[in-house]
């Protein structure tokens, strides 16, 4: 029976950075379930820890040794095992061979090929216990973590991303012993810096996180996580308030406390005057606060915040609380008030000497671009209210240089809308500011105006076509200007919103903004765009599909996506099997064809009755097809349908026709009604591709 232990890893440490803590905590579990996975131990279970100053994995039920591995190798050829015709004395390579396997010369047996015998060992490798091999694993591990700077401390070389003060290294009962960071592996940890100073000592692994918990410390990241945010929602009740929950708020404080308690505070209500985006940015970026709103959704001069200490008087926590976020609010307010001096208009000017990017110039610029892609959507939509976006590009970037904004940069946008409503601008236009730079992040919502999602568009596009223009498109994980995200905005806005456009002529209409741009650079863009696309599409359950609708030569995203749409209807039905099978015959036959296209069909030289009906009924669904893919949303089911009714007369005509005839202006008759066929479903889609994909 296999012998089976825990394994219990910590490094205990000063206070680690907050905003990386959990990734570490994560990172140092993956790599070692990596590195035990590649060395053949597979546990039952695997955990992490991450509290402020310790990281730590458990790993339950983990072999004790390595499993017994199957060892065949190949030798040299038997011309060259051998110094004499007789084949008794063997060669430095035979001897060679079975020193390298361990064994004696007479020990190895023959394999036989078809390029002759060769010297063969097959044997079996005993592994490693696991107390051997764990030391090399965790050290491989800990060199992988993501850590963006290494700092020394003390006289030593040792090197982590804080100074390390303890290593615990058990399996099963015992330690482990090893070095880690010039540091002797032990079973002492310890608790809360203050509620339990002193050392503990582990007895099991099993029972690390139930002893830290009664050394008043969470040491799961997850659990700690779902505790504060219950503490935080029970409190808000008691409040008859709701807390305004941001992930990486909630990260970061879990990561600065590792015995979390309840404090509430509250602020003068004479700061509710400021928007309020502007005091939760505050309480949340500066002061790791949770903001707290009413029923109607409107801020209140309270908040709730966490505490790493069960203090005596909790009141001396909640006045320190309270006595410093003052000076934030009214650094908030003074940038408040000193920004309505200044019209938004009356900064435009000032854009000019703020760079965009060097080589695209200042934000006066790009002001000046997105303006006019905005005035060329709002044409290509027919949107009548194209005043008002372009009022709202000219101010889209005039908050970027408000002390507000500067200050709290996440609020850009937002201000801008806050300003424009004090300079007396209608909704359309502060609303379409604000809505800018939505969507933010791949959940976020799109803009709700149209004036928004024009104005968002057009940013995006001048960024995404600028960049490229230049040469600093993405590679790999790297895009520094997020055009993977600006990307998916621009798609989800067109589809949500269902927006009529030309992707091709957008693009190249953007590039000429950055003066010409050569094809190149536009078919770099284009595919890019069609690759964010095609993820966001299978996102969204559309698998496989996307390829059949693009060779459809379709450039309309929207018209692509109720193509898709309908395609994937129509591909659950019984004819889309076989329809997809004369697609695919029909192309495979015009490949290997020469036919002239431009040539008219000859109804004279149809002779069999199943051309002659194919001719007809490719005609008569001509005929209802083309109004319909002239309107401005095409009926894509229905057309399907339409082409769907084709199959009977398709059947009959592959059956009864020879194509590759000897007759050659037939021959090129019957492949111009294949062509014809094919082209009328390739307005769709590709249907041969249906069959590739499933």
């Amino acid at each position: 029976m296999m012998i089976k232990e825990n394994l219990l890893f910590e490094i205990g440490t000063e206070e680690l950075p907050p905003k990386s803590l959990k990734k570490l905590g994560e990172s140092l579990l993956q790599n070692t379930r990596k590195q035990l996975d590649e060395s053949g131990l597979q546990a039952e279970n695997y955990q992490y820890f991450a509290t402020p100053r310790r990281i730590a994995i458990l790993i339950k039920q983990l072999p004790a040794t390595q499993p017994a591995v199957d060892i065949e190798r190949k030798g040299p050829h038997k011309n060259a095992c051998f110094e004499d015709k007789d084949q008794q004395k063997p060669s430095k390579a035979a001897l060679g061979f079975a020193s390298s396997c361990q064994v004696e010369w007479t020990d190895l047996s023959w394999m036989k090929t078809d390029k002759g015998e060769y010297l063969f060992f097959k044997g079996n490798k005993e592994g490693q216990k696991t107390t051997d091999l764990i030391s090399g694993i965790l050290q491989k591990s800990i060199k992988q973590l993501p850590i963006a700077k290494l700092m020394r401390w003390g006289d030593g070389k040792a090197e982590f991303v804080r100074p390390v003060h303890w290593i615990v290294l058990m399996f099963g009962s015992n330690v482990i012993n090893t070095n880690f960071f010039d540091i002797s592996s032990d079973n002492i940890t310890y608790g809360h810096r203050f509620h339990h100073p002193q050392p503990i000592k582990i007895k099991n692994p099993v029972n690390y996180e139930d002893v830290l918990m009664d050394a008043c410390v969470y040491a799961d990241f997850n659990k700690r996580r779902d505790h504060i945010k219950d503490m935080v929602k029970k409190e808000s009740l008691k409040l008859k308030s709701t807390a305004l929950f941001d992930d990486d708020l909630l990260d970061e404080i879990t990561a600065l406390n590792e015995y979390p308690q309840i404090i509430v505070g509250s602020f003068p209500a004479e700061f509710l005057k400021i928007p309020s985006e502007v005091l939760i940015t505050t309480m949340q970026k500066n002061q790791k606060y949770f903001a707290l709103v009413n029923d109607r959704n409107q801020l209140i001069n309270k908040f709730i915040t966490i505490a790493n200490i069960k203090s005596k008087n909790p009141q001396s926590i909640i006045s320190g609380n309270e006595r410093v976020i003052l000076p934030r609010l009214e650094d908030a307010r003074f940038f408040w008030q000193q920004d309505q001096k200044t019209a938004l208009i009356d900064r435009l000017p000032q854009l000019k000497k703020v760079v965009f990017q060097q080589k695209l110039g200042s934000l006066y610029d790009k002001t000046t671009r997105i303006e006019k892609i905005c005035e060329y959507l709002s044409e290509k939509l027919s949107f009548k209210n194209s005043d008002d976006v372009l009022v709202a590009a000219r101010l889209s970037k005039c908050d970027l240089i408000t002390d507000m904004v500067v200050e709290f940069p996440s609020l850009q946008g937002i201000m801008g809308k806050y300003y424009a409503i004090d300079n007396g601008y209608n909704k359309n236009i502060t609303n379409a500011i604000a809505e800018s730079y939505q969507p933010a992040f791949a959940t976020d919502k799109i803009p709700e105006s149209y004036e928004g999602a024009i104005l968002s568009i057009a940013d995006k596009i001048d960024t995404i076509c600028g960049i490229f223009k230049i040469g600093l498109s993405p590679t790999g994980d790297k895009d520094p200007f997020a055009l993977r995200r600006a990307t998916l905005g621009i798609i989800r806005i067109i589809i949500e919103k269902e927006l009529n456009l030309n992707l091709i002529d957008l693009i190249n209409f953007a590039c000429d903004n950055h003066n010409k741009t050569d094809n190149k650079t536009t078919d770099k863009i284009s595919h890019f765009f069609y690759e964010r696309l095609k993820n966001y599409l299978n996102s969204l359950g559309f698998n496989n599909l996307f390829t059949a609708v693009l060779s459809s030569n379709e450039n309309n995203i929207l018209n692509l996506h109720h193509k898709i749409i309908a395609l994937q209807d129509f591909s659950k039905t019984e004819d889309a099997k076989q329809l997809s099978n004369s697609n695919k015959r029909a192309k495979n036959i015009l490949k290997k064809s020469k036919i002239d296209i431009k040539s008219q069909i000859d109804e004279s030289l149809l002779q069999e009755n199943a051309e002659i009906n194919l001719f007809k009924e490719l005609s008569l669904s001509k005929t209802k097809i083309e109004p319909l893919l002239k309107t401005t949303k095409p009926d894509y089911k229905k057309i399907l349908k339409i082409l769907s009714k084709l199959k009977p007369t398709v059947d009959d005509f592959f059956e009864d026709v020879m194509v590759n005839c000897d007759n050659p202006q037939q021959k090129n008759n019957r492949l111009l009604l294949l062509h014809n066929l094919y082209q009328q479903f390739k307005k769709i889609a590709d249907l041969s591709y249906l069959t590739e994909n499933h």
